[in-house]
């Protein structure tokens, strides 16, 4: 049966733990080659996620193809839907996709799609994050204990790693995530998740649990990344913390993170970006 990584919510217990063994045979270096053919489709942009796919890829021997929408028919008006059958048809390749649609409504069954963050989640992020935290932890992800993760939401910041890392942490059973936003969110009906209303300084974790911080900073209606004081003030108020970071921008490590910190949160995180994606890789080209 053909794999895909559209969302976190269907990845079984195994899953994790395969892809958490895949990972660290690549940070060991144990590198087992791929030769399948990796297209990625970016309608929108990325650094992180499409430079550590790329050179995952590469690493791992395949050949990349570089898409967007406006070098493809997706210029013209075809949908991504048609796009993905049609590139399908004539090859049986991974395709790593961005997009601001959802992939789940998409008819995909059949394809090796890997879902780089769409409308709705950011399954390789919310990976990426997991195995940060089992790491800083210096546990395994089969003996990860209970932690908390103080999520700060700035204005107009997708939710879509939050939720991916929600299903992941309900799967294992274990984490919970307690989210702060600058401003009102909708419901969200996601496990081990609590929506805070009110920002409270206190981040101390009654329980004795590990805590760590993590923050997703303000954008624009367009889109664009923008300054926020209310998500500096939460990166000061957390500075003693691990603080994992979607997007660390210079603002933010100048407020938090110390580089000469041997395995700091954010060098944990980025240094996991290529054997986390290495690992998926090879997990959606293995037959179930």
């Amino acid at each position: 049966m053909t794999r895909h990584l559209i969302s976190t919510r269907h990845l079984e217990r195994n899953d994790l733990y395969r892809l958490w063994q895949m990972a660290t045979e690549e940070r060991a270096a144990n590198t087992k080659p791929l030769s399948q053919t990796v297209s990625l489709l970016f309608e929108s942009p990325s650094t992180q996620t499409k430079f550590g796919f790329e050179l995952a890829a590469l690493e791992l021997g395949a050949r990349t193809i570089d898409l967007n929408g406006s070098t493809s028919r997706l210029a013209s008006g075809e949908s991504l839907e048609d796009s993905l059958h049609t590139m399908q048809q004539m090859s049986e390749h991974i395709t790593v996709v961005r997009t601001r649609q959802a992939l789940a409504t998409m008819d995909l069954d059949g394809m090796r799609v890997i879902n780089a963050g769409d409308a709705v989640e950011h399954p390789t992020q919310a990976l990426v994050d997991l195995f940060s935290i089992a790491t800083l932890m210096n546990q395994s992800l089969r003996d990860l204990g209970d932690f908390t993760l103080y999520c700060c939401i700035g204005q107009g910041g997708p939710l879509r790693p939050i939720v991916s890392l929600a299903w992941l942490l309900e799967t294992l059973g274990r984490g919970r995530i307690l989210l702060f936003a600058e401003q009102d969110l909708p419901e969200l009906n996601l496990p081990r998740l609590s929506k805070v209303c009110k920002w409270s300084p206190s981040i101390s974790d009654a329980s004795g649990n590990p805590a760590f911080g993590y923050i997703v900073e303000s954008f624009s209606a367009q889109g664009n990344l923008q300054r926020s004081d209310w998500v500096a003030e939460r990166l000061k108020e957390m500075a003693d913390l691990p603080n994992l970071h979607p997007l660390p921008r210079l603002e933010a490590k100048e407020l938090t993170i110390k580089d000469s910190t041997p395995g700091n949160a954010v060098s944990t995180q980025l240094k996991l970006q290529i054997p986390v994606k290495k690992s998926t890789l090879r997990w959606i080209a293995e037959d179930r």
